[in-house]
């Protein structure tokens, strides 16, 4: 048994510093295309709403099964995005000794960011009164 936090409780700190950040990011983008194109909070609301079910449709994606004819051994690891290495470099996740045999495989990540992304959205509209 590994030192430090429960495998589960390491799974889970990954998945919310993941779709958090891809969340920040959409969130920040959207804004900054409402405020170029004037369209303010509307804009930035739509933006979320497209993204998200991007990221769902990106997310069901790479978690479909590969096909056994594949060679697996010339496929690049996705552990090693970009995004990924910062967060690590960053957060508090390696104190917690999240490695990359514990973290969730990074298809239910990013839907995972794209079910935050539609929350940001639902909540910009129904909470916050952004609508047309």
């Amino acid at each position: 048994m590994a030192n430090g936090p429960p495998v589960r409780y390491r799974q889970l700190l990954d998945l919310l510093v993941y779709d958090g950040a891809i969340t920040t990011i959409v969130l920040l983008v959207g804004l900054l295309v409402g405020l170029i194109t004037g369209g303010g909070l509307v804009t930035a609301k739509f933006v979320l709403f497209v993204v998200g079910f991007v990221l769902l449709a990106i997310g069901t994606f790479k978690l479909r099964p590969r096909p056994p004819w594949k060679d697996e051994s010339r496929i690049p690891s996705m552990d090693e995005q970009p995004l990924q290495i910062w967060l690590y470099d960053h957060w508090p996740l390696d104190s917690h000794g999240c490695r990359p045999p514990d973290r969730l495989p990074i298809g239910l990540k990013i839907m995972g960011a794209g079910v935050l992304v539609l929350v940001v959205s639902f909540v910009m509209e129904s909470v916050f009164g952004v609508v047309r």
